[in-house]
Order: C-alpha cells, then structure tokens, then sequence
C-alpha cells in the first residue's frame, strides 16, 4: 500500500492485486509489480517448506502465464524480494526469497519480451522506507541495462558473476574415522562423490537413495569400495523425509564414527517451460533439494560438521530455459549456504555445469538450448577438493561457454566473458536486412527459407536440411526446442517475436513467409481484391450435419461401443484397477479424512497409460507431465478426423474452426 500511494502521487494508475488474482490483459498496463515476497512470514517447520515455496512460486508462475499469453506487448514484470541476496559475506539471507531469483532468471530467458528485473531490498528498512527505495528504482528501471540489482544502506548494488581462483587444496579435511552423508548417493553423481571421497580417506560412508541399490553399476561401485575397506551403508530414504531423517541423524549421533561431513547431491529433474508449468510438476522438483537441505540444516545445527556441501546449478544462477523449477530449488540451495556462512556455520553451495557422463543435466546435448560444454569429472571433483572449507556460494563452469549461450554479454556476466559491444551485437542483427533488402522481391523469401533450413537443423541437431513444407512437430521439435528456435529467430531478425511463434507458424515456409511480410515488411506487397461474398440462403431451421464422432467412456473407446453400453443399460462403475493404483493404501470408510478415500470404486477409462507422445510430435519426457485430459483429447480429435475420412495436413491454413467443450471432472 505505502508503494501504491507514491507511485499514484507521483501520477501513476495503480491497481493492487491479491496474489493468484487474475490480471486484466485487456487493459495497456505499463508493467506488473510482484510483491509476493514481501511480509511472508518463514515457515516453523519442515511439514510447512512446500506450503510457504508454493505460496511464493505458484502465483508467480500462474502471473507468468498470464501475461506471456496475453495479447499485444505484454508489460513488464519485477519481482521484488527484501533479503534474498547476501551483499556482504555477514548478510544474513532469506532461502525461501532466494528461490525466486532462480525462478526470475529463467523467466528472464524464456520470456525476455515481458522480463523487468529483479530487485532485492534491504530487510533492514521498514515498509516506508522500502517504497521510497522501490519507487526510486522502478522510476529508474534498466537505464543501464541491470536487471539484477539490491539495495543496501540506500545504495544501489548490482549483481555480477566475479572470476577466482581456486583456494589451494588444504590437507586433513576428509577424516577417516568420521562418517560421510551423501543424499542421493546411489546415483551417477552421488557414486562419483563417494569414490572420491574415499581417495581422500573416507573409510566411513552413508549413501541415501529413495529406491536403494537397484542396479548392477550401483552395485559394483559399492563393492569396489567395500574392497578398498570402507564401511559403505545404503539406506533407502528419501532425503525429504521428515520422520526418517530424523531418526537417521539421531543414529549417527551415537554412532562409533561421528558425522563431520554432508554432501547433498539429491534432486529431481522434470524439464518444461513456464507456459506447460503447473504446481504439482514444480512441487516434486522443489522437494528433494528444499526440504532435503532444509532437514538437514535444522538437523545438524549442534553437529560439530567440517563439511556441508550443496551440488547446485548453473540454472540457478544463469537461468535455463525449461528449468524454472529447477532453477528456483538450486537458488535455495544458495540462499541456505549464504545463511550458513552469515552465521559462520559450515556451508558451501556449487553451482556446477553440467558433469559429462553424470548428473542430472547430463543427458542435455551440447549444442542443445546454447549449454556450455559439459565438465570433465575429474576436474569438477579437483575443483571440489580445493574448495572444501570455503564457504557460501562457487560457480564451476566452462568459462568459455558462457558467450555462446547468449549472444551478446549481459552486465551480470561482463567480468568473466569477453566484451562484445553493443555496436558489434546490433550490426550482426541487423546484416539480414540489407541482405534481403539488395535481392528482388522474388528472390527473398527463398534466401530467407535457406537460412532457417540451417537455423532449424542446427536447433534441432539434423544432419541435412529440413523441407520446407514439412511440420516442426513433424521433425520432432518440442517445446524446449520451439523457444530456443525463437530465441535464434530473434537473433536473426533483431526483433522481439511471440512466445508461441513456432507453433503459430508450422513449417519453414509459413515462418519464412510470416518474417518477410509481418516482421520485416519486406515480402511481395498483397494486391488487395474485393470480391462481392457469395450470398447463401440458410434457414434457421437447418440440421447441422455431424460427420463423425469420437469419445471415450469408460467401457466404451468409440460412439458404437458407447450406444452398445447404454442399449444394454451397463453399469460401468467397478473397483479401482491395479494399474492405477493400490486402492488399500487409500481406502477409509471413516470420512472425511485428509489422503484418504471413502469409496473403493468408481468409473475409469481404459488405456489411458497407452498414450503414443512421437506420434503426435511430442517428446515422450513432456508427455508425462501432460494432462492427462489433454492427452484424451489429442487421441480423440484424431480419431474423429480419421473417421471423417479427412487428412490433418490438408487442414493446415484452412478456415477451420476447433470447438472444445470443457466439462468439471476428475480422473486418477
């Protein structure tokens, strides 16, 4: 309210809106404003992590979506946190606040078009103050091109990503006698840790997975070290466990070898950009590195600990499209070892490149989305060797991947990335009109149509050239690959082009044809010709005519076998099927009761598992985070295309209409 009353003084239309709200897109708003963060109070304990992540993060991501699909130019959004960032190494920091900075940087990348900045106040100052700050830098937003910046004392600080050398290795501080934790250790990442670990003289080593040893390589890396005389314990449990962390850490405590070390390695990925985002998706990403770290920091507060070392990302500090949730869980991975240090606890968050051959982020190719170079592992663990003892946040990366994954150098990556002026940016931009503009009109969009042949192979790492008739989902592009085809478009052209471009215009002609005409104005200029339309005499009472159908019931997969149930008046209510899911780890007769079911039965489709994501061109790693609704009505549009005798490609570009009624119901 306080920044409300200063903005609307000084001239500005203000409208404030609880978060979640929906925001008026019909109206021309100069730019969004998110407070979220603001008088949030912190959660008392871990059962409440998710809820206060999900209070932040959910009406963010639901404010995204709104405005990246609203029509025209969307407006520009902030997010404003107070205290989310550690400007001095004794700043204490909030972890829950620097989430959304994680969050902020990807929206950053997938939606440059409505992206603001972020901008952290000072937690000393109070909510006057505070709104004296945040008008000041609103007036003054990006005249420098910052979109990262703090407030602290009144000063303005911005953020940058410094170069520094590795601190020299300092020997003892693995101790062999001590135990050694590593969450997520029976994966590929985790299992590296632990041999190295042991090469450091680690005999006693606790490794945490959620399924235990399951496979064959887990259990020769655990058997080599079992021979080299280490002490290897597994203990299936998830790390987000509140109860059996708990009593994992009170173990240890009694144990015969202290616990001086933690390595948090575990995590969850499940890749989607912000438009396909839902809470549900983000929740299970957030869940093993929040409430993971968060246990184990509460847990081990009188722990004599030499080590608490946090494998964050990249994402969280560079942003990468499709990882926002990934991205906002590794910056609380961040905050939590910004704290730690403040404090003068032990505390150490990496934010590594990928690891090649290992690791979560390992199975994204290099040329894929401008991902740096992958990190051999044996310089990554010489890396970790050397830091250990440090505190607060370390970024490892491949310093010279840094430019290639976004063109010109923002402010935030200037001391570590060669300068490219700006002149420089702007002349490689602009090379393509003067191209095209020296060619007959004739001429152009074939020289056009052959440079997004290349653009599109290369996005979609093909060897030879795409047609230009042929479809992008058809070529296997995904929605990942669609928004770095229009950040390479962008590139091209040296325009802002919609979020949802490489949908709207399917196939290298269409975009090459929509370029030259609506985005340069440099295609054949379109004869206009009036012609009287055609008069048809329709009667009101006319029958529509329905051609073909398509549904699916439960017991019935076509119209046919639906008449055929309700000739035969078949009731198709039954117990819930084992697929789906154990019905007696849910069923209650007492109601109501929170998780549980009161009923054993109900109406199901059949085949819903059997969904086929290639035929529809979409990868099979999106189709899981689908709805499955969703899914349903591809299948079914399909089929009542199929039936109709009509062939999908021949109604590209028609005037054709798609109606979809959308009914309240559940499914399981």
């Amino acid at each position: 309210h306080a920044l409300a009353t200063q903005l609307t003084a000084a001239g500005a239309e203000v409208t404030l809106l609880a978060p979640g709200a929906p925001v008026d897109v019909s109206r021309s708003w100069r730019g969004v404003v998110a407070l979220l963060a603001l008088g949030q109070p912190a959660p008392t304990g871990a059962t409440m992590l998710m809820a206060s992540m999900e209070q932040l993060l959910d009406p963010l991501l639901q404010l995204v979506q709104q405005l990246a699909t609203s029509p025209g130019t969307p407006p520009r959004l902030w997010v404003v946190t107070q205290g989310a960032q550690a400007v001095q190494p004794t700043d204490r920091v909030d972890p829950f606040q620097s989430a959304l900075w994680g969050f902020g940087r990807v929206v950053a990348m997938e939606h440059p078009e409505l992206w603001g900045g972020l901008i952290d106040l000072d937690p000393a100052v109070d909510a006057p103050e505070a709104a004296d700050l945040l008008t000041m830098a609103l007036r003054t937003a990006e005249p420098d091109g910052e979109t990262q910046v703090a407030y602290r004392d009144g000063a303005r600080f911005v953020a940058r990503l410094t170069p520094a050398p590795l601190p020299p290795v300092q020997p003892g501080r693995i101790v062999p006698a001590a135990t050694y934790l590593i969450t997520g250790g029976l994966g590929a990442l985790g299992l590296q840790v632990a041999t190295w670990l042991a090469d450091q003289g680690a005999t006693h080593l606790l490794l945490t997975g959620r399924r235990g040893v399951t496979e064959a390589q887990q259990r020769a890396t655990i058997d080599q070290l079992v021979a080299r005389g280490v002490t290897v314990r597994v203990e299936p449990l998830d790390v987000a466990d509140s109860d059996g962390m708990h009593q994992l850490i009170a173990e240890l405590a009694t144990g015969d070898a202290p616990l001086r070390g933690l390595f948090h390695c575990a995590g969850v990925l499940d890749d989607g950009i912000l438009l396909n985002q839902r809470w549900a998706r983000m929740a299970a990403v957030l869940s093993a590195k929040v409430t993971g770290a968060w246990l184990l920091h509460t847990l081990t507060r009188d722990v004599a600990l030499d080590q608490f070392v946090c494998f964050s990302s990249a994402a969280a500090l560079l942003g990468n499209p499709g990882q926002g949730a990934y991205a906002a869980a590794n910056a609380f991975l961040d905050g939590l070892m910004l704290d730690r240090q403040a404090q003068s606890l032990p505390g150490l968050s990496i934010n590594w490149g990928a690891w090649a051959g290992a690791g979560m982020a390992a199975h994204l190719a290099e040329e894929r989305l401008g991902a740096m170079p992958s990190l051999d592992p044996a310089v990554a663990l010489l890396a970790l060797e050397r830091l250990l003892g440090t505190t607060g946040q370390v970024a490892v990366l491949p310093r010279e991947g840094l430019v290639a994954r976004s063109g010109a150098v923002p402010p935030f990556l200037a001391q570590v990335a060669p300068a490219v002026t700006v002149a420089a940016t702007a002349a490689a931009q602009s090379s393509l009109i003067p191209e095209l503009t020296g060619l007959a009109v004739a001429q152009r969009q074939s020289r056009l149509s052959s440079l997004l042949q290349q653009l599109v192979a290369r996005v979609l790492g093909m060897r030879t050239l795409p047609a230009l008739e042929t479809g992008f989902s058809d070529l296997g592009m995904d929605s990942l690959m669609a928004l770095e085809l229009r950040r390479e478009l962008e590139r091209l052209v040296g325009q802002s082009l919609p979020s949802t471009i490489a949908f709207e215009q399917p196939s290298i002609r269409a975009m090459s044809r929509y370029l030259l005409t609506a985005v340069l104005a440099l295609g054949e200029p379109a004869a206009a010709v009036l012609l009287p339309a055609p008069r048809v005499e329709r009667s009101l009472s006319e029958p529509i005519a329905i051609i073909s159908m398509a549904c699916r019931f439960p017991g019935a997969d076509s119209p046919e076998a639906f008449w055929q149930l309700l000739l035969a008046g078949t009731d198709m209510v039954r117990e819930v099927p084992a697929e789906r899911w154990n019905v007696d780890d849910y069923y209650d007769p007492q109601r109501p009761k929170a998780g549980k079911m009161y009923t054993r039965a109900g109406a199901f489709l059949d085949g819903v598992d059997r969904f086929e994501p290639h035929f529809f061109g979409i990868a099979p790693r999106e189709a899981v985070g689908m709805d499955p609704q969703q899914r349903l009505l591809l299948e079914v549009s399909w089929e009542a295309l199929e039936r109709a005798g009509l062939v999908a490609a021949t109604l590209r570009e028609s005037p054709t209409g798609v109606f979809i009624g959308i009914g309240e119901g559940e499914y399981g």
